[in-house]
């Protein structure tokens, strides 16, 4: 929980004091206040039990490329929704609904959902031009989370290893922790 709000606290400051009609790059469809509907809508989705848990994991560990984009597809199609229903909201009732709705989610969801907000986060500082929290920890969270998702995914596929600086894996990728979290995100 604790670590999650911190990610949320610095996420919040940034866009009320930021432009939020701004294109997020790493995210070319969406604004930042895109982003922070975003982050509102996996916490209601959690608590009215519609968070399409299955396509997530489908659309990274699926067995075939189409099998992966079609639960992609699923799952863009429940975030564009809520994010879509989300915009009607100013955004200081935005901030306030997410501030709102951790206080009464399980921290088990906080902690799932922590890989998520720090990459948005990352994404958020690319768009206002910021170069903070590139050295947080939840940074090192979220990149040991998605080292394991493309370890899991690597093997499966029959690619070998996967693995960060310094490893023996067949496939190393070397960098900052952030620097490594952005290529493995697609940022």
């Amino acid at each position: 929980r604790d670590r999650y709000v911190a990610v949320q606290r610095k996420f919040a400051a940034h866009i009320l004091a930021g432009e939020t009609a701004l294109r997020v790059p790493a995210c070319p469809e969406w604004t930042v206040r895109h982003l922070l509907a975003h982050q509102v809508h996996q916490l209601q989705g959690f608590a009215a039990g519609d968070f399409p848990v299955e396509a997530a994991i489908a659309a990274i560990h699926g067995r075939t490329r189409a099998e992966r984009a079609a639960a992609r597809a699923r799952q863009d199609s429940w975030i564009d929704a809520g994010v879509s229903s989300l915009l009607r909201l100013d955004v200081d009732e935005l901030v306030h609904e997410w501030s709102s709705r951790i206080r009464t989610t399980d921290d088990g969801v906080l902690e799932v959902l922590l890989p998520d907000v720090t990459v948005h986060l990352l994404d958020l500082c690319g768009a206002l031009g910021c170069l903070d929290h590139r050295q947080m920890s939840a940074v090192e969270d979220a990149l040991a989370y998605w080292s394991e998702q493309a370890a899991a995914r690597l093997q499966a596929s029959g690619g070998g290893s996967f693995g960060t600086a310094p490893s023996t894996a067949d496939v190393v990728l070397e960098g900052s922790p952030y620097e490594v979290l952005r290529a493995l995100t697609g940022r």
